[in-house]
């Protein structure tokens, strides 16, 4: 029998959920009928990050394994109607990608982990070795990527150019001190994050003499 804490997203009140619901709201989705199911699925060098998931809500089973032609993935499914009722009054609704909304129900002092879920799910890092450039993306619908960009706004941090793509839109930047602010502030003293991503940033960083007065 699975168990799991089915109470784990009741409250945002820790930066460990906070994170979490972010990173639902970027890379899981919610059914509610015929029955309600939770699932994340990701690839599978992401196994140990969604074992991490696993264990904060005190899962006793491990993600799934599996293979998608010569690719292989890792997903957890959790049906649970507590789980499903809490996640929708949080914002997070079926079929989603076009139409979730940033939480309004994360605390300030946690916004930043919910921020870097929803980064962790649906953005990107890398660096551009030609321009010795850190360049990051942040795709969404319209709502996230306002939000995303507006949560910046709020800590100081300008700039980013907004693209349209499709039914989605992207933020993006590249250079140094800007991708740098973004970073530094989704990730400096964090306890939850993609450990992949962040090796990244931090990889660049370790090179780079920054200069956080001028974009490089």
């Amino acid at each position: 029998m699975v168990n799991f804490n089915e109470h784990f997203f009741h409250t945002i009140d820790s930066e460990i959920k906070a994170y979490w619901l972010g990173f639902i709201t970027a890379d899981g989705n919610l059914r509610t009928k015929p029955s309600f199911l939770m699932r994340i699925n990701l690839a599978g060098k992401d196994y140990d990050h969604l074992a991490a998931f696993a264990a904060h809500i005190n899962l006793n089973r491990s993600p799934r394994k599996y293979m998608v032609g010569k690719h292989e993935c890792v997903s957890l499914a959790l049906g649970s109607k507590l789980l499903g009722i809490d996640l929708l009054t949080h914002g997070i609704i079926p079929r989603k990608s076009l139409l979730v909304k940033p939480a309004i129900t994360v605390p300030q002092e946690f916004i930043t982990a919910y921020w870097r879920g929803c980064f962790d799910g649906d953005g990107s890092v890398g660096i551009i070795k030609a321009k010795n450039a850190l360049k990051i993306t942040f795709t969404g619908n319209e709502y996230m990527i306002k939000g995303f960009k507006d949560f910046l706004t709020s800590r100081g941090i300008h700039g980013g150019s907004i693209s349209n793509h499709s039914a989605v839109m992207r933020f993006s930047t590249a250079g140094n001190a800007l991708p740098l602010s973004i970073t530094d502030l989704l990730y400096d003293g964090s306890t939850v994050y993609l450990p992949r991503k962040r090796a990244i940033v931090d990889s660049f960083r370790e090179i780079n003499v920054t200069d956080h007065s001028k974009e490089a």
